[in-house]
């Protein structure tokens, strides 16, 4: 079983890698105002494969046709099922999870930005688009900012990313769990990745120069040319996956009796289990154990880092001298744990009742609280901690860690420019673990995209895939997209 690329993890990363290996045009990175800016220098012709066959002179339907290349040959190797995103459905079943908190212009497709948006239209299914309310009056509109005067949002020091069109607003809305799955299956027939996906637990990764890479799995080895590393965050030590911590909690209560409940956790996680244990499973009282403070907001990383005007952030991310200087704008960017509004209002509602007791600033060690409280007797304590991502977790990476070293930081591998282990081992990394080069969205659907189309660049550079025309009008686009970035 030899491939052109292996990718391992079959969630919402590890679809956006594969689907754009197959998309020959991408679209999707930039908003069309974006695009307008990013392209005006090549006469307002908006995709790359137009610049490269004006520059060329080609002709065709596509980059891949015009160049007479056969699909790429991938493989995904996901340790819960042969379907895709099995565990990401999961979660969201377990935890009864209705709408996403990612706002719509998040999410796997390359070929259009507002891919997701179009399909609810297409599908009849707008009603399902949740409004996330009070974003877009968070940030200033620019019709908000000519009206005040041109220098108004300058004299009170309002950042640049802050400044958005208010006729953004369609784009602030969440869509149901239920559409975007049937969306990302879309992308799934879309692209031909049904039959990708196999079921097989990675034992060990090897890689030679020549060789490539070989994959040791519970169903057999793998060979490949390029390895993707596309899986998300690990349950802590402390807790089991929540999907199994919830299946253990409906067994333990099935009886009448009172119960008590302790839920370690300050995320928006923790939240969502909390009112299942009231409202269907009738628990008489839940505390809630946050080790940090109860904080409140629409996305678990700052808004300056989602919105639609977020290049600005990112620029600066992009352009810090080290990598330890975006780990600390990594971690002030998340922050710890939060809560939505929306969840806000759910768990206020809750306590106001006498069935929820909050406890922020509060530890659970050993069986017991630190600061110290009279609590009684717990049935059942629910940890939701949240997930780690460390390099040094994945044990399938040991063998390749030993053939070459790689630095780390927080856990984060130091990956080069190209997103890749080193210049001299093609294995790529997208989500969580790309965080030094994504930024603080990496793990979330905001990163998905993002990462898979600078994994797809290289990736088609490596296999041979590019022109030499088209490989200098791509680094001529990226060069000036950064530029512009950074405010030359």
């Amino acid at each position: 079983m030899n491939y052109d690329v292996a990718i391992i993890g079959a969630g919402p990363c590890g679809l956006a890698a594969a689907a754009r290996l197959c998309e020959p045009t991408p679209a999707a990175l930039f908003s069309d105002a974006e695009h307008n800016r990013y392209w005006r220098r090549f006469n307002h012709k908006h995709t790359l494969e137009s610049e490269w066959k004006a520059k060329t002179g080609r002709s065709g339907s596509s980059s891949r046709e015009s160049i007479d290349l056969p699909p790429l040959s991938v493989v995904v190797l996901d340790t819960n099922s042969t379907e895709w995103m099995a565990a990401w459905k999961s979660r969201f079943r377990n935890l009864q999870i209705t709408h996403l908190r990612s706002p719509l212009f998040f999410h796997p497709d390359p070929r259009d930005r507002d891919a997701l948006l179009g399909f609810a239209h297409h599908q009849e299914r707008t009603a399902e688009l949740h409004e996330i309310r009070n974003v877009v009056g968070k940030e200033v509109s620019k019709h908000s900012t000519k009206k005040k005067g041109n220098d108004s949002g300058r004299k009170k020091g309002l950042p640049l990313h802050l400044r958005i069109d208010g006729r953004d607003k369609i784009d602030y809305f969440t869509p149901s769990a239920r559409l975007f799955e049937d969306f990302c299956e879309d992308i799934v027939n879309k692209y031909s990745l049904k039959n990708i996906v196999r079921q097989a637990e990675v034992r060990g990764v090897h890689y030679e120069q020549h060789d490539g890479f070989v994959l040791d799995t519970t169903d057999g080895s793998y060979l490949a040319k390029i390895l993707v590393v596309a899986v998300g965050a690990r349950p802590r030590v402390v807790q089991q996956p929540i999907p199994n911590q919830m299946r253990l909690l409906r067994q333990k209560l099935g009886g009448t009796a009172p119960t008590n409940v302790l839920v370690v956790g300050g995320g928006l996680t923790s939240a969502q289990i909390v009112d299942i244990l009231i409202r269907r499973h009738n628990v008489s009282k839940v505390w809630l154990l946050m080790r940090g403070k109860y904080k409140v907001k629409h996305f678990d990383v700052d808004l300056e880092w989602v919105s639609k005007t977020r290049n600005q952030r990112m620029a600066m991310f992009w352009t810090a001298d080290t990598d330890q200087e975006r780990l600390q704008m990594l971690k002030e960017a998340r922050g710890g744990g939060s809560i939505t509004p929306e969840f806000d209002k759910i768990l206020k509602a809750h306590a106001k009742n006498g069935r929820l007791s909050i406890h922020p600033n509060t530890v659970w060690v050993d069986g017991r609280t630190e600061p110290e409280m009279d609590l009684p007797k717990m049935d059942h304590v629910v940890f939701a901690t949240g997930g780690t991502t460390d390099l040094n977790d994945l044990t399938f990476l040991e063998p390749l860690r030993s053939q070459h070293k790689i630095e780390t930081l927080g856990g984060l591998p130091c990956l080069s420019d190209d997103m890749m282990w080193n210049d001299d081992v093609p294995c790529f990394f997208t989500g969580a673990l790309a965080g030094l080069r994504l930024g603080p969205g990496a793990g979330n659907l905001a990163g998905a995209r993002m990462g898979a189309e600078r994994i797809a660049w290289k990736v088609d550079e490596l296999l041979g895939r590019t022109s030499a025309n088209r490989e200098e009008v791509q680094r001529d686009i990226i060069g000036n997209r950064f530029q512009i970035l950074e405010g030359r």
